[in-house]
């Protein structure tokens, strides 16, 4: 084993010698098995199969997949790998992201400040987002409560405010969280693993409110301080849960994890730990993209500077959908031969989603997988530099101030972590993997995926994981790190060619390079928005031309190479001519052919017996059935009446001034409320004695509610009570304070649309005039200057949880739920829009049988369906339609927009 041992996992750890070694990657979808063997001293690719990875009904064990990849090897070259207890008796090492990864749900105060912060921590740490939610996302929050609920995350990752800054808003969103009590995606009975990582001061408050339904980690602030990030903690947390406690919860994982040689990695973390070894080993500036089914991670390593993105959504099966939306079908259009429909590529997107594990079989279909893999990239390399790095700005003095090897017509990435900076053109290899790029066997596809994707600078190595097997070696370099190394380079990494594209202000028709054969002495000039493609590669003196760089300098390189060189003369960034290379150079034009497909879901499944429907609120509410209750489909089962409660923080240092600091003594002597009082707006919560002669000062509270914390630092935290009446209350300002009726607004602190709370001051102070106070909670509905009155009232908007079936009520969680049981036919559709409703069901024969007569039903259609149709039926009243099919471009037109994430994320 060229003197390496592995070492089992089990037996002690101890050494033993074997010709075998099995490596697994057990990702979301396809369980992809390596085998090595000995020849010799040396260690070398044996064979490799791809199988189902077994992680949902009916086969719910990461096992079941892998003993069959483990079986067909056997059987392949007739060896033992098994032993009679069915368990291995060779050494395994795996990765894995059953089950689609790690999917985190974000919480952050602001879009662009915390959230962002958050979200880069949980991509860098191989997180697949869920959702990001804010305080100023702009969701209701029984929506928000609803969209939480529904989303099973396996780890959420709270963050807010800098140290010492905002409290209240993330224990709102906390609150919220709590409220909304999430279940996680395998095993419901477990609490799902949170990291808080916001404002340290926060912690005690949001532990408090969180413990109860969720494991909580507190780790240190993402963002201690404005303009500094500290996600090194988090990160660290995140892959430490992941590994211990997520990964765990894979069905079938606990029993795979003891037949491993040692820890299984998360399949994302083997990707890294290859790379970065191949990064220090070669010295090389390297970029890899691995393009899977519902994700696509983008690695960097760069100047020492190692990132690591996960594009949740940009995927190949599951999210591919989501490409089309986000890029555009025009984008995708243009990669694709001109007789390609539009709307035959629209509906193959749709229904390789809703058919994720389908294997192309056509041309045509692998040229618009192409198509939107190259989209894909694209987009998931821009997010990559988004997240981790700032674009440096300029101004047109500066940049003659800048070093010579800086381009001044290419951006300039600052990395937020560690404050270097580089340029596209740094980039000395680019690695394509993920089954799309890995299993092409045109040299030029591959070398136009990875350009038209990337747009590389300067000169650039292309290559692909030819095998699909880095996070194997990733996995085998925790091992032995030369073993893996040597086997990387040799049986995975495949050079394809090499990129050279200049930058500069390259016009169209103007000289951008010269290149001079060096056998030959032939010059041949190429000018803007020209490429030229050599199959042969060739030795050759590339010399830019002036104010034109393909170097660090304005210098001429030399390249010497038998694979495939392409001059990319389209320019770059604000310079690019926006044509794609199968515009220009034959060997990159799509394979002229008809588009054919053969995507076929199966039948839908339907039965009549027996089903179970669980109602739940979006937050704790009022259950209106009791076990044993007949309901119908128009039953009330329960309610939400208010918003979900406010929290309020009452801060006594900010209060009575910092002048004064307040230790815990003081605090405690001075308190004159207590946890579990409820207190009104202007009542009296904290007394103070100062001066020489020991005078008494009251401080009262703004706001009311109920105290359910007391911090020894004088935070106080009170929930709102909702105990508000829905009748108007008309108060007489102007009798109150004997003035005219026209006069009330100049003597008035609210305005009309103002919420104010019970007791909250109504009338500014005055000399000789008394402050009025409001007796009811509400919005001020009317300022009547006539007669010298304003109107109070809570407007109630419930939310109301309605039954939808026909049946009996046999479990209810009070304040939360109600299971009921019936009978009936169940249609498992495969994709669904719109919300929730019911209605006696109808059959309709054609498109045209459709009438006012069929107001509030809903309806069945045997034939395929258009945006008329629809229109037609939303316009006679129906409540729903169940239909067979639709082309993409109906549904579009009928909805106004695009797909995009259907069946992963939200």
């Amino acid at each position: 084993m060229n003197g390496h041992k592995i070492r089992m996992a089990t037996d002690n750890m101890n050494p033993f010698d074997s010709n075998h070694i099995i490596i697994t990657d057990i990702g979301s979808t396809t369980t992809k098995m390596l085998l090595l063997e000995k020849s010799g001293e040396d260690w070398c690719f044996r064979s490799q199969i791809n199988v189902p990875t077994t992680v949902e009904k009916p086969d719910e064990d990461v096992k079941i997949g892998f003993i069959e990849a483990l079986s067909h090897f056997q059987q392949e070259r007739d060896i033992s790998l098994m032993g009679q207890d069915g368990k291995p008796c060779v050494p395994c090492l795996a990765t894995s992201s059953a089950g689609g990864g790690l999917q985190i749900l974000v919480f952050g105060l602001s879009i662009q400040d915390t959230g962002k912060a958050a979200e880069m921590t949980a991509n860098g740490a191989g997180g697949v987002i869920l959702r990001t939610f804010t305080i100023d996302d702009r969701i209701p929050a029984a929506e928000k409560m609803r969209m939480i609920r529904d989303l099973h995350p396996d780890l959420i990752l709270m963050a807010g405010g800098i140290d010492g800054g905002n409290i209240a808003s993330v224990v709102r969103q906390a609150e919220v969280l709590s409220l909304a009590d999430p279940e996680p995606k395998f095993v419901q009975n477990e609490k799902i693993p949170l990291v808080f990582c916001g404002n340290i001061d926060a912690r005690a408050f949001v532990l408090s409110v969180l413990e109860q339904n969720f494991d909580v980690y507190p780790v240190d602030n993402i963002r201690p301080v404005n303009m500094v990030m500290n996600t090194g903690p988090a990160k660290e947390k995140i892959h430490q849960l992941f590994m211990e406690n997520v990964m765990e919860r894979a069905p079938g994982y606990a029993d795979l994890k003891p037949w491993m040689s040692s820890d299984i990695l998360p399949t994302p973390a083997g990707m890294e730990k290859i790379l970065r070894l191949y990064g220090a080993k070669s010295t090389e500036n390297v970029v890899a993209v691995d393009m899977g089914g519902a994700t696509t991670d983008i690695f960097s390593n760069i100047n020492g500077q190692y990132h690591r993105t996960v594009a949740a959504n940009i995927g190949m099966s599951y999210s591919i959908s989501n490409i089309l939306a986000s890029a555009g079908v025009e984008s995708l259009m243009r990669h694709l031969p001109e007789n390609f429909k539009e709307d035959d590529v629209r509906d193959y997107i749709s229904n390789k989603m809703l058919n994720p594990v389908y294997v192309p079989k056509h041309v045509s279909e692998i040229l618009v997988e192409q198509a939107a893999a190259i989209e894909g990239i694209r987009l998931a390399w821009n997010q990559h530099l988004e997240m981790n790095f700032d674009t440096e700005k300029y101004s047109f003095f500066e940049k003659f101030k800048l070093p010579q090897n800086i381009d001044i017509h290419q951006p300039v990435y600052r990395s937020r972590d560690m404050d270097r900076i580089f340029q596209v053109s740094d980039i000395d290899i680019l690695i394509g993997a993920g089954g799309v790029i890995s299993f092409i066997e045109s040299s030029e596809q591959i070398i136009r995926m990875l350009t038209d994707a990337f747009k590389p600078s300067g000169i650039t190595r292309l290559a692909i994981d030819k095998n699909f097997k880095s996070p194997h070696m990733g996995v085998l370099s925790t091992v032995d790190p030369d073993l893996a190394f040597n086997l990387f380079t040799s049986e995975c990494l495949q050079d394809i060619g090499t990129v050279i594209a200049p930058t500069g202000k390259i016009q169209p028709g103007q000289e951008a390079l010269t290149l001079t054969d060096k056998h030959s002495g032939k010059k041949t000039v190429i000018r803007g928005n020209e490429l030229v493609y050599m199959p042969a590669g060739g030795d050759f003196d590339i010399k830019p031309a002036r104010n034109i760089r393909v170097h660090s300098e304005n210098k001429s390189v030399q390249i010497s190479t038998t694979l495939p060189i392409l001059v990319d003369c389209r320019g770059r960034n604000k310079y690019f001519s926006g044509q794609s290379l199968s515009d220009t150079v034959s060997e990159f034009r799509p394979f002229e052919t008809e588009f054919s497909t053969a995507i076929k879901h199966k039948a839908a499944d339907i039965y009549i017996g027996q089903f179970v429907c669980r109602r739940k609120l979006p937050y704790e509410g009022e259950i209106f059935v009791k076990k044993g209750d007949q309901v119908s489909p128009e039953t009330i089962v329960g309610e939400n009446r208010f918003a979900p409660p406010v929290i309020y923080i009452i801060d006594l240092q900010g209060l009575v001034g910092y002048d004064m600091p307040l230790t815990p003594a003081i605090v405690e002597a001075g308190l004159q409320v207590k946890i579990g009082d409820a207190i009104n707006s202007g009542d009296c919560i904290f007394k103070t004695v100062s001066g020489l002669f020991g005078s008494k000062t009251n401080w009262y509270s703004s706001v009311r509610g109920r105290i359910i914390n007391i911090e020894p630092n004088g935070l106080i935290v009170l929930r709102e009570i909702q105990d508000y009446s829905l009748e108007p209350v008309t108060i007489d300002i102007a009798g109150k304070l004997s003035i005219k009726p026209s006069h009330i607004k100049g003597h008035l602190c609210v305005s009309k649309g103002s919420f104010v709370q019970k007791g909250q001051a109504l009338t500014k102070t005055s000399r000789d005039k008394p402050m009025l106070t409001s007796g009811t909670t509400g919005m001020v509905r009317d300022v009547d200057t006539v007669n010298g009155t304003i109107t109070i009232q809570y407007i109630l908007n419930p939310v109301q949880l309605n039954a939808f079936v026909k049946g009996t009520v046999t479990e209810v969680q009070d304040n939360y739920s109600a299971t009921i049981e019936g009978r009936g036919v169940v249609l498992a559709g495969i994709i669904g829009f719109g919300r929730e409703t019911s209605g006696t069901l109808r059959v309709v024969s054609g498109l045209d049988d459709v009438d006012s007569g069929l107001k509030d039903r809903v309806i069945a259609i045997r034939q395929p369906v258009d945006a008329r149709f629809l229109r037609k039926c939303a316009g006679a009243g129906i409540r729903g339609v169940v239909i067979p099919s639709i082309r993409n471009s109906e549904w579009v037109a009928f909805s106004e927009k695009e797909i995009g994430v259907a069946l992963t994320g939200d």
